[in-house]
């Protein structure tokens, strides 16, 4: 779409805002020909200081009739929206209450529609995160009637807490019996290889001392007696140095197989167990936004 720019000639026009094909609100000037008497400003009509004829008091008088057109215009949404509802219509009843969205916030009624409309009065649960998050509108702006009213119809909800909470408990049964099962056999081998590790680390330690100190005697030795020893301990210290690495990198692995088992991410039950969780929760702060005991 071509760009609009606002220039000092166009000061004096009347501009309304719509959306983009992105989303987007922009502002466009309104045609001469098309403009609309003063009188009967669009529901999304601008009024600025440099609106001719009009003086504050009159701008005031305007601009609240247009607040109550965006009212007026939520309220006829929201009920197309309940009629839907009633109908059994919930994609045009969510399309409705989406137009609504745009015009209007913190309306505790608004979110109580959405909240019926993508959880199809409480009984589809696929589109759980947007369901949180108007259930979280709901909490904070519905009225105690409309939360009654969404308690009344939750026994759906409930059962399908039922339904993943022993889900849950199962998982995390198995989950901590392969953890345990697999921890003793871990713990094993990770001592083993600090054993191993300590065989190959401890002479490695002694002959490079040894070298060190036979090297340090070989200039007070005109004989050259230590020359030799110096030699075989540095390469003995070599050798056990190369083979410490080998022996390090399995103690290594063995100590990070005993971290990663208490991950419940690194295995499959685990990450079974740890989306189970997350569902349980959505559904409990679903729940909790109408009713605080769940029973």
């Amino acid at each position: 779409m071509a760009e609009e720019r606002l220039i000092d000639e166009d000061k004096d026009r009347k501009y309304r805002l719509r959306k983009n094909e992105n989303g987007e609100e922009e502002l466009v000037m309104i045609d001469p020909e098309e403009e609309e008497p003063a009188e009967d400003l669009p529901v999304y009509s601008v009024i600025t200081d440099e609106d001719d004829g009009f003086t504050e008091e009159e701008r005031e008088v305007k601009n609240a009739e247009r607040q109550e057109n965006i009212l007026r215009k939520a309220e006829e949404l929201k009920a197309a929206a309940r009629k839907k509802l009633l109908d059994g219509d919930f994609e045009g009843a969510i399309s409705s209450l989406s137009q609504a969205s745009e015009i209007t916030e913190y309306d505790g009624e608004l979110y109580y529609l959405q909240l019926k409309a993508v959880s199809r009065n409480l009984t589809d649960f696929s589109d759980l995160e947007t369901i949180v998050e108007v259930s979280e509108g709901v909490k904070e702006y519905s009225s105690d009637d409309e939360k009654q009213e969404l308690d009344g119809i939750s026994q759906p909800l409930k059962v399908r807490i039922k339904e993943v909470s022993e889900k849950c408990a199962k998982l995390s049964e198995d989950n901590e019996r392969g953890k345990a099962e697999r921890r003793e056999t871990f713990v094993k081998d990770k001592k083993r290889a600090l054993m191993v590790f300590a065989c190959t680390a401890a002479p490695f330690a002694l002959f490079l001392v040894l070298s060190i100190v036979f090297a340090s005697m070989i200039y007070n030795d005109k004989n050259g007696t230590f020359i030799i020893p110096t030699i075989v301990f540095a390469a003995l210290a070599v050798a056990m140095l190369i083979a410490s690495l080998f022996t390090s990198n399995r103690l290594i692995a063995a100590n990070r197989k005993v971290k990663l088992n208490e991950k419940d991410s690194s295995t499959q039950v685990g990450r079974d167990f740890l989306t189970c969780s997350e569902e349980l929760d959505y559904l409990n702060k679903i729940h909790s936004s109408f009713k605080n005991d769940i029973s």
